[in-house]
């Protein structure tokens, strides 16, 4: 994973990191995870960090770190600020929902790849 220092250029801020892995349980996830916690701890409302699951509802970034309702269950409703999206990868269908989020000024976009992902993207 590459992490640049982010720039303002006329007050908007556009960073997108992509986390993709070639095999499963290396600590991928965790590490995006990390960075996107510490991303949202120091905006201080200077931006917002949207961090999205590749892997559909199924992955680990969803299960750590999505928004809970009451119960403890993760809502199929995620917010941008401080829950986790999930798109599959491997869908076509959803892929689409990737460009409505690049249009989001003034964020970070972190995008967590499921395992195999790297392999996807070589074709």
């Amino acid at each position: 994973m590459n992490i640049t220092v982010p720039t303002v250029l006329n007050g908007r801020l556009r960073r997108t990191i992509l986390s993709i892995k070639n095999k499963g349980g290396v600590g991928g996830s965790h590490l995006t995870i990390a960075t996107a916690t510490l991303l949202r701890m120091s905006a201080n409302g200077a931006f917002t960090t949207v961090l999205v699951d590749l892997d559909g509802s199924t992955g680990t970034t969803i299960s750590k770190m999505g928004e809970r309702d009451a119960d403890g269950i993760i809502k199929e409703e995620q917010s941008l600020e401080n829950g986790v999206p999930a798109i599959d990868l491997f869908d076509p269908d959803q892929r689409g929902q990737l460009l409505r989020l690049t249009q989001i000024e003034d964020r970070f976009l972190i995008l967590d790849g499921p395992a195999a992902s790297l392999n996807t993207f070589r074709a």
